[in-house]
């Protein structure tokens, strides 16, 4: 696995030194000012790694990039659809929902989506966890139990969908806890509202502050060699990787508490 990630790591590094423009090289005139956006909202690690890359651009381009959160997938995509609201957005799966006219993106005038991907940005370490004192003490023991569906998304619904066919449950075999944003879906396992949640494995402020609040959170390991649970898991979701999450195998730092753990990777895109 890390010898898969490395590869294609420098493949996309070989794309981009090919590709990439010389520094400083003028954007048109209708380009001065850029607002770029991303998949996620405000406190978590991908609004600070874009927020972080904003100023490089700036230099880069001679131009001036504001760094706008629409945490609310199909708001996103209209923001890029209408000229001048956002010229590039960092996204991760919902675009595939977006290209294929599938779930928000059914409705007529909403998909497909027209997109350019630009390149590759980074992949987000996400796993499952449980408030830290819960009686369910591995990923199999969630049937009857409070799940988190975060419905702002199509890619967290299919997340939480997902957590069941791995462990061979429906949604007839568990309680649905619908919530209507990423911090609603987080904080519902310290907040005493749901028993499971999907949630990134990294250091981001979101992350962070769910983790220091009473009574903490513990992540479920997802066995890799339950290979019958990967199969069915990866059918609902393939465009995520399975993977023993480390400092050494994400962007980034894993979170303390997931380091480890066999999780996810989910790749994220810039568009446009």
């Amino acid at each position: 696995m890390k010898k898969s990630i490395l590869s294609t790591a420098f493949l996309w590094c070989m794309v981009l030194c090919l590709a990439a423009p010389t520094p400083g090289s003028a954007l048109p005139k209708d380009m001065e000012k850029m607002n770029i956006s991303m998949d996620a909202a405000m406190g978590t690690g991908i609004f600070a790694a874009v927020s972080a890359l904003a100023p490089v651009m700036e230099k880069w381009w001679d131009a001036k990039v504001r760094v706008v959160s629409y945490s609310v997938p199909r708001v996103r995509y209209q923001k890029l659809r209408e000229a001048g609201m956002v010229t590039m957005t960092a996204i991760s799966t919902n675009s595939s929902f977006a290209a294929e006219g599938r779930e928000f993106f059914a409705d007529k005038g909403w998909g497909p989506q027209p997109q350019r991907f630009l390149w590759h940005a980074w992949v987000l370490p996400w796993g499952y966890a449980v408030p830290a004192d819960s009686p369910i003490k591995t990923i199999y023991d969630i049937k009857g139990k409070r799940i988190a569906y975060g419905m702002h998304g199509p890619a967290m619904i299919e997340q939480s969908d997902a957590l069941l066919a791995f462990v061979n449950l429906t949604r007839k075999d568990i309680k649905m806890v619908p919530t209507g944003s990423y911090m609603q879906e987080i904080l519902s396992i310290v907040e005493g509202k749901a028993d499971v949640c999907a949630i990134p494995a990294n250091t981001a402020a979101s992350v962070m502050n769910v983790a220091s609040r009473p009574p903490g959170i513990r992540y479920l390991t997802m066995p890799l060699e339950d290979e019958e649970g990967w199969k069915r898991y990866l059918k609902i979701v393939p465009y995520v990787f399975r993977s023993k999450l480390t400092n050494e195998t994400v962007t980034g730092k894993v979170h303390p508490k997931a380091d480890g753990i066999t999780g996810t990777l989910t790749p994220y895109y810039w568009i446009a």
